[in-house]
């Protein structure tokens, strides 16, 4: 049974699952981990595919201590299966067994209430996976693949990190119980945008999270309030960017928010 509190909403259709696990591309990868495999649905296909999946590893994270269980036992005798009884969120890679090899890639269907944190997870881990295919809310994929002008925090911690693409898009009756909503299957590929300066990742987080505090805001006030910085040296650290202050932070590109972030960081060490 569905755990609601879990956010369990368990994948029924077999077709949905055999072309999520048709979508991944894990030819020269030496394992593989599935995130939420649940009652196993995506996990079937993965051990049945001998031959494509036949020599690797495949380590199933399951937050549920319950299903985690029912995991165990029904794969027993899948010697190149592991089961984890983990939280995706905060999965770490030293969590897996030694027969853990890279490179590795990762597929799997998202409760809805932690798909956001586990992606961010993955795509930050020192080590990340070759490429990511996960079943998300609809509404929350297409945040994922916004263009600027539609930005939010979600999608920047996103395109910094991967690229991203909507494969298809999977309807609420697929699912027991079914959710509200709609679902998309997205690939992310990880790849560092070539606008931003990862050394420098920290306090471009800082202001980005600063500048969407209050996304219909202009941005100097946004800045302002987040920070509690005087406004008129926010407009002057904008000003010396090339950005106008009345701006929103959904309209400033990779490169803006990278270059604000050096000149705000030159003005206040200084």
């Amino acid at each position: 049974m569905a755990r609601q509190k879990l956010g369990q909403h368990f994948l029924i259709d077999n077709q949905i699952s055999k072309k999520i696990v048709e979508s991944g591309l894990f030819n020269g990868c030496e394992s593989v981990i599935e995130v939420g495999p649940g009652t196993g649905a995506l996990s079937d296909h993965l051990i049945q595919n001998h031959n494509q999946f036949g020599q690797h590893s495949i380590f199933l994270i399951e937050y549920d201590p319950n299903l985690s269980k029912l995991l165990s036992k029904k794969f027993s005798k899948q010697e190149n299966v592991k089961v984890l009884n983990v939280d995706a969120r905060f999965f770490d890679l030293k969590f897996l067994p030694r027969s853990f090899l890279t490179p590795y890639s990762v597929i799997g269907n998202l409760p809805y209430y932690a798909a956001t944190p586990i992606v961010r997870n993955f795509l930050e881990l020192k080590k990340p996976p070759t490429q990511m295919v996960f079943m998300v809310q609809k509404e929350v994929a297409n945040e994922m693949i916004a263009k600027q002008g539609k930005f939010s925090l979600l999608s920047l911690s996103v395109q910094i990190y991967a690229k991203a693409e909507i494969l298809f898009n999977v309807d609420r009756t697929s699912f027991r119980p079914p959710p509200k909503v709609d679902s998309s299957v997205i690939k992310l590929i990880p790849h560092i945008h070539p606008d931003i300066d990862i050394d420098n990742i920290d306090n471009f987080f800082y202001l980005a999270k600063a500048a969407f505090k209050l996304p219909r805001k202009q941005l100097h006030n946004s800045i302002s309030r987040a920070l509690n910085i005087p406004i008129d040296e926010v407009k002057h650290v904008l000003y010396k960017s090339d950005i106008d202050h009345t701006r929103r932070a959904s309209t400033l590109s990779i490169k803006e928010l990278n270059n604000l972030t050096y000149i705000w960081s030159k003005h206040f060490d200084s």
